[in-house]
């Protein structure tokens, strides 16, 4: 009778299994119901192609995008270090340019992750190129006249602006110069 009973038992399992694993299996891998996208500034052109990116993922899968619109890169990389963010847009250094970084032109610290970042990157989404310009028509026909003028070069907290603080010290300009 007992060798009945765990034979019985046996097939059960062996039945189950499969059952079990497959369901675990579905869980574990299963997408959100929803995402939430840190995007920068609703004029950006990042918050831009989070409304592209939230477009293309809600046609072709079952979930609802949440787009969030922030002050750049560093508020990004805050919200997903919280959790209140899925995926946000991030300007390579930009941390390190704007919080570690010591202007000028004397040894830099080597910009390193921090401790347990469980940040991590997925993809590049374009190679920023930087550009000096100014009007057709104005008198700046070197780079040292720059100084005294007001220059673009990004909102506080964005990867622009992190961007620009090498080109700046390249430059040979300051904060304070323009």
């Amino acid at each position: 009778m007992k060798r009945k009973v765990l034979k019985i038992l046996i097939v059960i399992l062996l039945i189950s299994l499969p059952v079990i694993l497959h369901q675990t299996y579905r869980w574990m891998t299963a997408l959100p119901d929803r995402i939430t996208i840190a995007a920068g500034h609703s004029e950006g052109r990042y918050y831009g192609m989070a409304e592209q990116l939230k477009s293309m993922l809600q046609e072709q899968l079952p979930i609802k995008v949440e787009i969030l619109e922030t002050q750049g890169s560093l508020e990004n990389l805050k919200l997903l270090r919280e959790g209140k963010a899925d995926l946000g847009f991030y300007q390579p250094g930009t941390e390190f340019e704007l919080t570690q970084r010591e202007p000028g032109p004397k040894k830099q610290k080597r910009a390193v992750a921090p401790d347990n970042d469980e940040i991590c990157f997925i993809a590049n989404l374009y190679s920023q190129v930087m550009h000096v310009i100014v009007p057709l028509d104005s008198e700046i026909i070197s780079v040292s006249e720059l100084k005294g003028k007001r220059i673009a070069i990004g909102l506080p907290g964005s990867g622009d602006l992190a961007a620009s603080l090498p080109l700046l010290d390249h430059l040979q300009l300051s904060l304070d110069e323009i």
